[in-house]
């Protein structure tokens, strides 16, 4: 998880999410890694959880399409918009991800 969801209010305010009234707050962005331990190679998945979005500011540099994971759906805003990022540069911006999903190569999709 990585920021908190938040939604205009009819006010023009924005209101953030929870899952429950005064319960646990909605991830703006979620994420994923897929490792492979015998390549130490891995991607991190990133996605926006707002399917009213029109617009994103990525987290970390795309690298699906040259890493081989690209979809058509990735940019479709109201499936939820996902892009691939090295591991590295998501760490570099998301605190808390374990050291253990550091590799040193790009896991590629052939």
């Amino acid at each position: 998880m990585h920021g908190i969801l938040t939604l205009p209010h009819v006010n023009g305010q924005e209101v953030e999410i929870t899952l429950e009234t005064a319960g646990i707050q909605a991830p703006k962005w979620y994420w994923k890694i897929i490792k492979s331990p015998a390549t130490d190679s891995a991607i991190a998945f990133v996605n926006l959880n707002n399917p009213f979005a029109t617009t994103v500011t990525p987290l970390c540099t795309d690298i699906c399409a040259s890493s081989g994971w690209a979809d058509s759906n990735y940019g479709n805003y109201s499936k939820g918009y996902t892009y691939c990022c090295t591991v590295a540069s998501l760490m570099a911006v998301v605190t808390g991800i374990p050291t253990e999903a550091s590799a040193t190569n790009i896991l590629t999709f052939t």
